[in-house]
């Protein structure tokens, strides 16, 4: 009895496990959404340039061309059978599935480089319609890089026509509902004349964990991962390292990671330089909302508005820094140009070397609005006139508080250890005289408060 109790025993459990095996098995095998979505997460996976290239036909990323005429291309980069489909129900965008190169045979279906993604005007953005800032059909969905990369991505697209311009970027634009995760791009080099960025030319939507090495070229609105972000975009945990160059005069909002930047950028940071003419930043060339807990460590080089993390700042900055030197004319800082807003928590360490109007930490803190609080700069500054330790310039009932400047400043009219010229607001802030090697506070006016 035993014995039959032991087999009874051994039977039972080997039968349960087999359950749970073929129940595993039939849970695994109906987890596959169609052809192209065999994880069944929603994304449709891409493992050749040719599928990265049909984005464009489904720009709203559920497997099916947006129209009729892009059908017959569609289904040649994703060829299924008569039982078959791209995806089966609720895909919402494009994964990578592995790493792809544009100079790389293996990266392409038909296993030959396409010439013209590699010469002449190179890698059209991914968008359609008629296009400025954003084209009339930007990328609607989710592009998860599943921490992949894409080298070699080649884009000349300059003009001196603006009616011939389009945003230039791997992504052209992208809608609000956009998300883009977790991918890399590796020694890009994208040209362009109006919103130009390595990742996304016109940036509307969600960028996450992504990062672009190489060299981003413009006229306006040029940055290495973005060149325009609107109020409903957020970047977080990105970044860029390489070159960044804007028109050297008559173009502005150039920076490192965002050219023109009107949304959130968080945690995230630039490496390299950035040239350009107005409006300048190793971040951000122009900053009209957030920037948190993000820095650079670029060289920034521009004429008027030049700063180390932003060349203006409109809003926010909380949290940041800068380390890279700043080299101007007028409004040079070595975090921001000009700040016509909120610095709070942040600081420069690089050196600061200008015209008129140059400061540690800025050009000019020069409206009413323009308050830096619990701040500091550390770099060496010189100019030839309001030049400041801090700020080359305090005006126009701006504030500074509980802030300080150690650089060692080297001016000609109007040169202070902390500020150049004020004519507005300072409470609790100093300078250290043995380090700057200079004796007033204040190159002329007010220096109450320091």
């Amino acid at each position: 009895m035993t014995r039959l109790r032991a087999y009874f025993l051994v039977f039972l459990a080997i039968a349960l496990v087999s359950a749970v095996t073929i129940s595993f098995s039939t849970v695994r095998s109906e987890s596959g959404n169609g052809k192209y979505d065999r994880d069944g997460d929603g994304l449709i996976e891409i493992e050749y340039l040719e599928q990265l290239d049909a984005i464009r036909l489904d720009l709203d990323g559920d497997g099916k061309a947006d129209h009729d005429s892009g059908a017959e291309a569609y289904a040649v980069a994703f060829p299924t059978s008569a039982t078959e489909a791209v995806c089966n129900n609720n895909c919402k965008g494009y994964e990578l599935a592995r790493t792809l190169d544009f100079a790389a045979v293996d990266s392409y279906a038909s296993g030959v480089v396409n010439e013209e993604w590699t010469n002449g005007e190179g890698w059209q953005p991914i968008q359609s319609g008629e296009a400025w800032i954003v084209a009339e059909n930007p990328f609607a969905a989710t592009f998860h890089g599943n921490g992949h990369t894409i080298s070699n991505l080649y884009i000349n697209r300059h003009t001196d026509e603006p009616e011939d311009s389009v945003p230039a970027g791997l992504f052209g634009s992208t809608t609000p509902d956009s998300v883009i995760r977790k991918v890399g791009l590796i020694d890009a080099h994208v040209a362009g004349f109006i919103t130009v960025g390595g990742l996304v030319g016109g940036n509307l939507g969600e960028i996450r964990d992504s990062h672009v090495t190489g060299r981003v070229s413009g006229a306006g609105y040029v940055g290495g991962l973005a060149g325009f972000t609107d109020y409903t975009s957020e970047i977080s945990g990105s970044h860029f390292s390489g070159t960044v160059a804007g028109r050297e005069t008559d173009g502005g909002a150039v920076g490192g990671l965002v050219g023109y930047q009107d949304g959130v950028i968080r945690a995230s940071y630039a490496a390299g330089s950035v040239s350009g003419d107005e409006y300048v930043g190793g971040l951000a060339g122009e900053n009209r909302k957030y920037i948190i807990a993000s820095y650079s460590s670029a060289d920034v080089v521009g004429n008027t508005g030049v700063g180390g993390l932003v060349g203006t700042n409109r809003l926010f900055i909380s949290g940041s820094y800068a380390t890279g030197s700043v080299t101007g004319d007028s409004g040079v800082g070595g975090l921001a140009g000009y700040n016509g807003a909120k610095i709070i928590a942040s600081y420069s360490t690089g050196a600061v070397t200008g015209d008129e109007s140059v400061g540690g930490l800025t050009g000019m803190n020069h409206i009413y609005l323009a308050d830096i609080t619990a701040s500091y700069a550390t770099g060496p500054v010189s100019g030839n006139e309001n030049v400041g330790g801090l700020a080359g310039r305090n005006m126009n009932e701006a504030r500074i508080t509980a802030s300080y400047a150690t650089g060692r400043i080297s001016g000609g009219d109007n040169a202070g250890g902390l500020i150049g010229l004020n004519d507005a607001n300072v409470a609790g802030a100093a300078w250290d005289t043995e380090t700057s090697g200079i004796a007033n506070g204040v190159g002329r006016g007010d220096a109450a408060g320091v």
